[in-house]
């Protein structure tokens, strides 16, 4: 299966030195590396340390509205998951996701002080719209999500999961593509 990926970046044009006239044949350096430096200093101050700052304003504002919800330490989740797509009737389609995991608890001191298994499942409606001979396609869904089977969880990453039930009900999707 192909992929395509976005890519965002900001340019930068280059600044270039004050060049004298004695300097001809002499020096082949036409770059101002210190212009260059500060200008993209000063860019990633003004646009991304300063979108930095907002989110982390926002997160702080959240923890004092609701408190913490973040898990005391860290859960790593491995899996591979196999799905299943039934083309129902035109372009009205249904797929089934199982995804078993593995998971690892490491407390915040970095110790690992557990392990568990984690089965999730996924249950989708959708219809699929093509476009230009079947090249593009876009396929709207609906879908509900579960997690029944969920073991060996340490109690303090149990007690903010039971914040939550274990199923989603309806969550809306839009998947877009390309075939090659």
């Amino acid at each position: 299966m192909k992929t395509i990926n976005f890519c965002f970046r900001v340019n930068q044009r280059f600044n270039l030195k004050r060049y004298r006239f004695f300097e001809i044949g002499t020096d082949h350096y036409y770059y101002d590396d210190f212009a260059n430096e500060t200008s993209v200093r000063n860019m990633s101050d003004a646009c991304y340390l300063e979108a930095n700052r907002m989110f982390l304003d926002m997160i702080n504002k959240s923890h004092e509205s609701y408190g913490s919800q973040f898990y005391p330490g860290r859960l790593r989740e491995i899996g591979l998951g196999v799905s299943y797509q039934r083309m129902l009737w035109k372009g009205l389609f249904a797929t089934v996701e199982v995804l078993p995991l593995l998971k690892t608890y490491v407390d915040e001191d970095r110790r690992r002080i557990g392990n568990g298994f984690k089965l999730y499942t996924s249950y989708h409606i959708g219809y699929h719209f093509s476009f230009f001979k079947n090249r593009f396609f876009i396929e709207p869904q609906i879908h509900f999500q579960n997690w029944f089977i969920d073991t060996n969880t340490p109690q303090a990453f149990k007690d903010i999961d039971n914040r939550w039930k274990n199923y989603f009900l309806l969550e809306p999707n839009l998947y877009f593509g390309v075939k090659f």
